[in-house]
């Protein structure tokens, strides 16, 4: 085990038994990796590097939300087309 495995333990809130026999089974059964720079990070350009959406024909227009009651404020609904008759 590295370097890490005894302040790894002992910040385990809810971890079971000690925190020595926590290494010991850390050591045992798992791989604790530790992450370290490779090198200076690179500056970040002054443009978005965000790609523009693509082109869909799937977009149709939003439909208003269902009311159960009229809202105070909002525009009137326009009135329903004429029921086919039976």
């Amino acid at each position: 085990m590295g370097h890490g495995g005894p302040q790894l333990a002992t910040k385990r809130l809810n971890a079971t038994g000690a925190a020595s026999a926590l290494v010991d089974r850390w050591a045992a059964e798992c791989a604790i990796v530790r992450l370290t720079p490779a090198g200076d990070p690179l500056k970040p350009g002054s443009a978005s590097e965000a790609a523009p959406p693509r082109d869909s024909d799937a977009a149709r227009p939003a439909k208003r939300p269902f009311r159960l009651h009229k809202v105070r404020g909002a525009a009137p609904r326009p009135p329903r087309p004429p029921r086919p008759p039976r």
